[in-house]
């Protein structure tokens, strides 16, 4: 199709490849890139990782799909959950190239929540030394085929600068036009983390008086099965 005239393809599991234990032994990567990466050159990662997760929540892997090298790696590193997502893995592998090469960056589409959620504390706080938020935006999954629409994804620009106080990152939220398939932008959202603050979820009421504590599904719903009371 005569597509990206001259550059070089090739086929490379990110995963596994190249990774003996906790370090890099590749024998499978071009000779032209690894001596690029070892060398200090401008490298950009753009890529559209796999989503896929083990067994929610658990960080178990009952199917076999987050039992990769890299995330044998994370578990030794304890990752937390994160070494149970394929997202997740790719940029710990980044990560650990960026170590070697510090002009390395990223642009990236994935689910948001490796830049707020708890469980992927432990791999921000690691990330956040290397790479800082640039710039994003936010639109509904579905706009890839045979996916949800109920939750967002993120596509994110990282450069090679440290910002490990980060808690916070402004995106545009875009639509796509259904009149002329054009995308607008229709917002701006803040996602952040509590990484290093008091969490509302750890402040407790003191007193005598008893009062009710809703139990959340989500910041926007209540779990009626699990309402509960408490002091």
């Amino acid at each position: 199709m005569e597509y990206n005239d001259g550059a070089f393809k090739f086929r490379y599991d990110f995963l596994n490849h190249g990774v003996d234990g906790d370090e890099f032994d590749d024998c499978v990567m071009p000779e032209e890139l690894m001596e690029a990466i070892e060398s200090g050159r401008k490298i950009l990662f753009l890529i559209n990782p796999p989503y896929k997760k083990a067994t929610p929540n658990k960080g178990q892997d009952d199917t076999g799909v987050a039992k990769t090298r890299v995330g044998a790696w994370m578990i030794r590193e304890k990752m937390g959950i994160a070494a149970s997502q394929l997202s997740t893995q790719f940029l710990f592998r980044i990560l650990k190239i960026q170590e070697t090469n510090k002009n390395v960056k990223l642009a990236l589409f994935n689910k948001p929540n490796f830049m707020t959620s708890d469980g992927f504390s432990a791999l921000r706080a690691e990330f956040l030394k290397r790479f800082r938020f640039r710039d994003g935006f936010l639109f509904n999954a579905s706009y890839f085929d045979d996916t949800s629409d109920s939750w967002g994804v993120s596509f994110s620009v990282w450069d090679n600068k440290p910002d490990d106080n980060a808690n916070g990152f402004e995106h545009a939220i875009v639509e796509i036009s259904n009149e002329d398939f054009t995308v607008k932008e229709s917002g701006r959202k803040l996602l952040y983390n509590c990484d290093g603050l008091a969490k509302a979820n750890n402040i407790f009421i003191k007193g005598t008086n008893t009062v009710s504590l809703p139990s959340m599904k989500s910041a926007l719903n209540i779990d009626p099965d699990k309402h509960k009371r408490g002091r």
